[in-house]
């Protein structure tokens, strides 16, 4: 799948660099890769759990909402790393949430995360009463503007979270417990696998990558505003799908999420 989708990018990018002069220009492919890392980081967070059965349609709302607080963190004069650190931190307590609502509640995923969706955006518009936060902050910046190897710090943080969970799920015995419980969830309990914690475990690694994307999206645009990824809910999920993802789970792979993601991107560009 991998394959088929690799090839329909490279035909469309073809295509594309024919129709138009500028799609082939560095300014242009930057461009392409900057929208790619927001979308693409919780891409490969959501591809974790999706492998499981599972779904995810909350985090650009936990991204707007954890952007705000983020950018209010800033303007208050938290160190920025420590702001960083704490910005992933509510991610991941968001995802537990979230996890816990669908593992031990026993909510249907979809309906789960909606729910979420709707309390995460929420409380993006309530926290400042629907004003955007201006950021202005030297480390920011250079995490939206700066290049390192003449590729924007984006794309690094972008390449590093879909390699570190590539790495995971292709070569530890959590990633094949991942792919297992997407195959058949009652076999995997029945063989001593606890099934609850491995999906909570998937939440709470989605939860991280939107708090991530919420601190490249408020160094991207220097702000954050409550209404950050407002429409796109189904982005993420249409690129792994998209990337070849069986629809029950328990096949997949982080590539084709990558692959996947850059698609929509080109598409859109």
């Amino acid at each position: 799948s991998e394959f088929s989708i690799g090839s329909a990018l490279l035909l469309i990018c073809i295509v594309l660099s024919c129709l138009s002069p500028f799609f082939l220009q560095v300014r242009n492919i930057k461009n392409i890769l900057s929208y790619v890392s927001i979308a693409g980081t919780m891409s490969a967070g959501l591809t974790v759990v999706m492998l499981m059965g599972c779904m995810d349609l909350s985090q650009y709302s936990v991204m707007a909402m954890v952007g705000m607080f983020t950018a209010s963190m800033v303007k208050a004069g938290l160190n920025p790393f420590l702001v960083i650190i704490i910005a992933i931190t509510m991610g991941a307590c968001v995802g537990s949430i979230t996890g816990f609502v669908v593992t031990k509640m026993h909510i249907v995923p979809i309906i789960a995360t909606i729910g979420m969706q709707l309390i995460a955006r929420s409380i993006a518009y309530l926290s400042t009463n629907g004003i955007y936060i201006m950021v202005d902050n030297p480390v920011f910046y250079s995490i939206g503007y700066e290049e390192i190897l003449g590729l924007p710090y984006l794309v690094w943080v972008l390449l590093l979270v879909n390699i570190v969970l590539s790495f995971i799920l292709n070569n530890t015995a959590f990633g094949r417990r991942i792919y297992a419980v997407g195959g058949n969830a009652q076999a995997c309990a029945l063989s001593g696998i606890s099934v609850s914690k491995m999906k909570m475990t998937g939440y709470i690694i989605s939860g991280i990558t939107a708090g991530i994307a919420a601190v490249l999206c408020t160094s991207q645009v220097s702000a954050a505003y409550p209404t950050a990824g407002n429409g796109q809910e189904m982005d993420c999920s249409a690129a792994v799908f998209l990337g070849g993802l069986a629809v029950g789970g328990g096949k997949g792979s982080i590539l084709g999420t990558f692959i996947g993601v850059t698609l929509i991107a080109v598409l859109l560009n």
